[in-house]
């Protein structure tokens, strides 16, 4: 088998599951879990807008749990609301961040911020790019998915 045909089977798989998602998304809308199970394979497939409009939901239902707080913040980072992403993890390392990957962010993206208020008055506008290449946003983070 190529790799290029486990390649296509992979995002056919992905494309069923984010389509079942949806489906169960539109039968019980307050579910919290399904919320957050969407918006994070719609952040592992790049699709950082959609993502956060489905954490932000499963926030909504879940405040207190702390992995939909890190996957909302993985999200944040990768659209470059840095401040948005602070919060969120914040709110992870409160609720008890159990893999610790909330506070590893938080300690990488804190000097970000620092730099950003110094020089930039807006920071919803963003980082530099640099900065996001440094905060490893570009990445392909592995946000806790319970």
């Amino acid at each position: 088998e190529s790799e290029r045909q486990r390649a296509e089977m992979v995002n056919a798989a992905k494309s069923e599951a984010r389509q079942t998602l949806q489906e169960a998304r539109l039968a019980d809308p307050q579910n919290g879990y399904i919320a957050n199970t969407l918006g994070y394979l719609l952040l592992r497939q790049g699709r950082t807008e959609e993502a956060i409009v489905e954490l932000e939901s499963a926030r909504e239902s879940l405040p207190e749990v702390a992995y939909v707080r890190n996957n909302l913040g993985v999200a944040y980072e990768r659209r470059g609301a840095i401040d948005k992403a602070i919060v969120e993890f914040q709110a992870a390392v409160q609720a008890g961040d159990p893999d610790g990957k909330a506070g590893e962010s938080l300690a990488r993206l804190e000097p970000i911020q620092e730099r950003l208020l110094a020089g930039q008055p807006h920071l919803e506008n963003g980082p530099a790019p640099s900065d996001v290449a440094q905060s490893g946003a570009d990445s392909d983070p592995e946000p806790p998915n319970r």
